[in-house]
């Protein structure tokens, strides 16, 4: 018998034995060399705050184009713990602010502090004051005001990179006092606009803290990714006592505005607001009391609260109804003063392809309001209000226009459990009483109008329930100079600022006149995102700090 075959196998064998055990360190330490997750800033600049929710602690501020480190994240994703030591050992950002470098599932989930101001890192001394801070401007083209207010003096333009002092802060950490070279002259400015070597809580306070208004009585006329992060898990113990609530008054006009930070409650007062929308999201298993926070925070601060309630498309299941609307429930009994019930779901990033249908989205609706009611009679229910779209040619599982499915949803029963009807509008190009002339292909079709939405959607629900538009909004992206590729409905930029501002003040002219909307939020009052999706370009604080909107509206709230 032949052994050299048989030899040379073994030989072989014995070689790629070798090979790998020789590479099996290298493998096994390139295994466990984790990737580190980078946080890439595509919002034009967004708060550093010292916990995971939107009350807390202003500690610095970050920037188009700046890359973090993450070392964890909340339970719900929506924020992110990243590496900034000059701003301190805890801080946290927004998850939208950016992208990821990795998936999100494997950072860490790391405990959430309570919502408390935390000590950062000390700012480099300056000569004579420590507490003084060297900065610059962040952003191009920011104005300088008399106080912290975005309706003060506009005083001093500076651009991108200018150097001044900070000197100070207010109670709220919002916005920095700081000085020129050359002058002495104390003016404001937003922190958001500002790089800091230290955090903002380092500076001394400037004035006192703002005195929180009580919860606005319903004939009141006074004033929003976001989602709402649930505060800490310390607020969940008070949960069995819920907020005073604030009486919904029917067949009345009232303005909103969905907000990120919350930072410009007394804005949207003097511009006639009444009502904050901000988004919930909600899984399985997913406890309320995480969110009363939101509520007496909007009731705080002297507004009422819409909460969009929405969550993954995998969860719009029938056997997740009655879930979801006991989540609701319990928003409502927390003292939630609107809650809209989903979110576009006539989308399949909204609601599992296959399975999308006006009738399934009825039954949900059913529940919600059933639930909702038995916690809180004065709640507002609002039906989602699907996306406008002409797209799909029809009504299918795979997704469905939003006229037949308002019709289909209607004649499954949906009036019986809404207050009103959810509408959505915010691909406007033309003015609101338009009802013809828009530049782009189908121009005669309804969702291109502000005036063809209201038609159509009165017309489906044979006028019996008032119309609630959760989301409308005029894109402008004159600031850049142009809007991304998707979004670009009329070059260069869709709508100059003064036509963003022309436009919402007329629809709400128009909505206070004819009388059937019941609630109108604007989309959107602060948002910073700016990238595939331009949030920014949609919000009425425009990214020089003005807002140009606020005036326009106010004016219109005020019949002129």
């Amino acid at each position: 018998m032949n052994n050299q075959p048989r030899g040379l196998a073994i030989k072989i064998l014995l070689g790629v034995l070798a090979l790998w055990l020789a590479g099996a360190p290298v493998a096994q330490a390139a295994a466990t060399a984790a990737e580190p997750a980078v946080l890439t800033v595509i919002a034009i600049s967004a708060f550093v705050r010292a916990t995971p929710d939107n009350n807390g602690a202003v500690m610095g501020a970050v920037f188009k184009g700046n890359q973090v480190t993450v070392l964890g994240r909340n339970v719900q994703s929506s924020w992110l713990l990243v590496d900034l030591p000059k701003f301190g050992t805890k801080t946290w950002v927004a998850a939208i602010i950016g992208t990821l470098s990795v998936d999100v599932a494997t950072v860490p989930v790391v405990a959430s502090p309570a919502s408390a101001a935390v000590a950062g890192a000390a700012a480099p001394a300056k000569a004579g004051n420590p507490a003084v801070q060297d900065a610059k401007i962040a952003q191009s083209a920011i104005y300088l005001r008399s106080a912290p207010a975005t309706d003060s003096q506009r005083v001093k333009l500076l651009s991108k990179g200018a150097a001044v002092t900070a000197v100070g802060r207010s109670a709220d950490s919002l916005w920095i006092q700081v000085t020129t070279k050359g002058s002495k002259d104390l003016l404001w400015v937003l922190a958001r606009f500002v790089e800091l070597p230290g955090v903002v809580t380092g500076l001394p306070q400037i004035g006192k803290a703002a005195v929180a208004v009580a919860a606005t009585p319903a004939a009141a006329a006074t004033p929003a990714a976001a989602v709402a992060a649930a505060p800490a898990a310390t607020a969940a113990a008070p949960a069995a006592a819920a907020p005073a609530l604030v009486k919904i008054r029917s067949g009345s006009f009232e303005l909103g505005g969905q907000v990120a930070s919350f930072a410009y409650p007394d804005l949207m007062r003097q511009t006639g607001m009444t009502w904050v929308k901000r988004q919930v999201r909600w899984a399985p298993g997913a406890g309320a009391a995480g969110h009363a926070g939101t509520v007496t925070d909007a009731h705080s601060k002297g507004f009422k609260v819409l909460l969009s309630v929405l969550g993954d498309p995998q969860h719009t299941a029938p056997a997740y109804y009655a879930e979801y609307a006991s989540f609701v429930g319990a928003l409502a009994a927390f003292g939630a003063d609107g809650i809209e019930v989903w979110n576009e779901m006539n989308l399949p990033r909204e609601w599992l392809a296959g399975t999308i249908s006006p009738v399934a989205y009825t039954e949900m609706l059913r529940q919600a309001h059933g639930a909702i009611k038995a916690a809180n009679a004065n709640t507002l229910v609002v039906s989602g209000a699907p996306s406008p779209t002409g797209y799909f040619g029809g009504c299918g599982t795979q997704g469905c226009d939003d006229a037949p499915y308002i019709a289909g949803m209607l004649a499954a029963g949906g009036l019986n459990y809404a207050d009103c009807i959810g509408v959505h509008y915010n691909e406007g190009i033309m003015p609101p009483a338009a009802t013809s002339g828009d530049p782009r292909g189908s121009s005669s079709h309804y969702t291109r109008y502000y005036q063809g939405m209201v038609n159509q959607y009165r017309s489906a629900s044979g006028q019996s329930r008032p119309l609630c538009f959760t989301e409308i909004g005029y894109l402008s992206g004159q600031e850049w100079g142009t809007v991304p590729g998707a979004f670009l409905w009329r070059a260069p930029y869709n709508n100059t600022v003064a036509e963003h501002a022309q436009y919402l003040a007329d629809a709400v002219r128009l909505a206070r006149r004819q009388g059937n909307v019941r609630l109108m939020i604007i989309f959107n009052v602060d948002f910073t995102y700016w990238a595939d999706d331009p949030q920014a370009g949609f919000a009425m604080v425009r990214p020089t700090g003005d807002c140009p909107a606020c005036t326009a509206v106010q004016q219109a709230m005020a019949g002129g």
